[in-house]
């Protein structure tokens, strides 16, 4: 089996890429399994074109667009895209602007990919309208053992919604939460099941 640490990875990490053809170029090129492109505000017109250069990466398992500004109609396209890569196995959209009709639309990405391990919504704009459908996504997953969710505006409605999918989830461990509107007993709920709830470092 091959190490993580030697798979290949293509990264703009910080790198503030102003330029969305030579972007699409890049990662049109890019053969590794790993697409870390986090903090380059690429934006809703960034994620519509690198929609259409992913399908043509059939192999990534890990695809990191945190801090990018993307809203809904960025997350929207970026489902499509994402619904076509079988290998994928964790997903990073922490710290960006998307809604719950984007949410929605990544519900159908977590649901088409039982391998999945990790997910990440942080710090974005999620209501119990968005993540009542993140919850039925979740729900059954054999490996999801992260999903990022503090930072939002998650409510008793959708805390209520994740507490009843957590018990098919064997492997969760990690379930940030800080930041929303959920009251402290039905966090405690949550603690029972899940260990680390608390906001990430």
């Amino acid at each position: 089996m091959t190490s993580e640490a030697s798979l290949p990875c293509f990264t703009l990490d910080g790198e503030r890429c102003t330029s969305m053809d030579a972007l699409y170029d890049e990662v049109e090129r890019c053969f590794g399994v790993k697409l870390n492109l986090s903090g380059n505000r690429i934006g809703d017109r960034g994620a519509i074109a690198l929609g259409a250069a992913l399908r043509e990466l059939p192999k990534l398992t890990l695809v990191n667009l945190s801090n990018n500004s993307i809203g809904d109609k960025g997350a929207v396209a970026l489902a499509r895209a994402l619904e076509g890569l079988p290998e994928l196995s964790n997903l990073s959209l922490d710290h960006n602007q998307i809604g719950d009709k984007g949410a929605t639309a990544l519900c159908r990405v977590i649901k088409g990919h039982a391998n999945m391990t990790e997910v990440g919504l942080s710090h974005n704009s999620i209501s119990d309208l968005g993540i009542g459908p993140i919850a039925q996504a979740v729900t059954g997953m054999p490996y999801l053992n992260k999903l990022t969710l503090d930072h939002n505006s998650i409510g008793d409605v959708g805390a209520q919604a994740l507490l009843k999918a957590l018990p098919s989830m064997p492997c969760m461990v990690e379930l940030p939460l800080a930041g929303n509107d959920i009251s402290p007993s039905i966090m405690a709920n949550i603690e029972r099941i899940v260990p680390r709830v608390t906001e990430e470092e």
